[in-house]
């Protein structure tokens, strides 16, 4: 990772496991683990597309105007399925 920059990926996994790894599996076991995953993440990713378009205005006016936190407070409750998009934001996140 690029110093100073905030995501240290080395935190995150060692490479000497990540070249085992790839080793083991080969470059067919690569390529499929990476389409694999893909094809988890694009219904997730096509779901937080679909919420942000849907709550667009309210995402500007967050943009905007929500300096104070009592501001912030009310915009987010505007949204809609605002817990599912959480839920989907973290399971993207662990796959």
């Amino acid at each position: 990772s690029k110093t100073g920059f905030p995501f240290q990926a080395q935190e995150y996994f060692n490479l000497v496991e990540l070249q085992a790894f790839a080793r083991l599996v080969g470059p067919y076991g690569c390529r499929l683990l990476d389409r694999e995953l893909l094809c988890m993440l694009l219904p997730m990713l096509q779901a937080i597309v679909t919420h942000v378009q849907a709550n667009q205005a309210l995402y500007d006016e967050i943009e905007k105007g929500a300096s104070t936190l009592s501001v912030f407070e009310a915009v987010v409750k505007k949204l809609r399925d605002f817990d599912a998009l959480a839920q989907t934001c973290l399971f993207a996140g662990s796959v």
